[in-house]
């Protein structure tokens, strides 16, 4: 009789361990997923178009995140040299903001250039992914 209680005793003390280490577990989960209650900006260039020798930019910056995006600054980027930013204004989760950059002259409209357009240029908002800013 002494036997069994001792393995009931044992087999108790591993649950109760066992359900102690879940509850550690879970509590050092929660934190991390956490961290994904954050604005995300995400920019997506539109259109590119040209005109008389110059060429406009349309974008949209969406927040894509679980939390609000204070204000941000978008800017454009041609040939990895910044050419301009504009102000974006505060997104919640799922809002989206549309513009366009404005046109620029294009000396190298015969020759193929990179344009990227970028969202939060100065970080100023803390997002759950910082890597996913530009298109």
């Amino acid at each position: 009789m002494c036997r069994a209680r001792k393995k009931n005793s044992i087999v108790i003390s591993l649950a109760l361990v066992l359900s102690l280490t879940a509850i550690t577990v879970l509590t050092v989960i929660n934190p991390v997923g956490a961290v994904m209650a954050n604005p995300d900006l995400v920019a997506t260039i539109n259109s590119v178009t040209f005109d008389n020798g110059n060429f406009t930019v349309s974008y949209t910056v969406t927040n894509q995140g679980d939390e609000m995006a204070g204000a941000s600054t978008t800017c454009k980027y041609v040939d990895d040299e910044l050419t301009e930013s504009q102000p974006c204004q505060a997104l919640a989760p799922g809002a989206s903001y549309s513009s366009a950059f404005d046109p620029e002259p294009c000396p190298l409209c015969v020759e193929t250039f990179e344009v990227k357009v970028c969202a939060d240029h100065h970080e100023a908002v803390t997002e759950s992914n910082e890597t996913n800013n530009c298109d």
